[in-house]
């Protein structure tokens, strides 16, 4: 479903898809380079606003890798590049959601200059 909402436009819901409260790092965080950490399903939806706004990270498409109890693997491409993510699950309140979630991006080359 998260794929859907997220090529819909339905970031805010895509937020919604992690816990309350969460750990989610892209390239290993602020402290190594990346992103994050993003603590609220808020940060996560602004991160997502981003990505799929300003770095143009359209059309994403999700390919799940591996699925481990609670944790699931996945790579994913999209218009500006490609990634990958190792989740971590637990149910809160009768509802599946993300706690932690370690996400890589690599962006694609930027096109040559003539």
């Amino acid at each position: 479903g998260f794929e859907d909402m997220y090529n819909a436009g339905k970031i805010e819901e895509c937020g919604k898809c992690y816990s309350p409260e969460c750990f989610v790092t892209v390239n290993g965080g602020a402290e190594k380079g990346g992103f994050g950490p993003f603590k609220t399903q808020a940060e996560v939806g602004e991160f997502l606003k981003t990505l799929s706004g300003s770095f143009g990270g359209t059309n994403m498409v999700f390919t799940v890798t591996k699925v481990d109890g609670m944790v699931h693997e996945n790579t994913w491409t999209a218009d500006s590049g490609t990634g990958a993510c190792k989740a971590t699950w637990a149910c809160i309140d009768n509802n599946w959601m993300i706690t932690k979630d370690e996400i890589s991006f690599a962006p694609n080359a930027a096109p040559e200059s003539k």
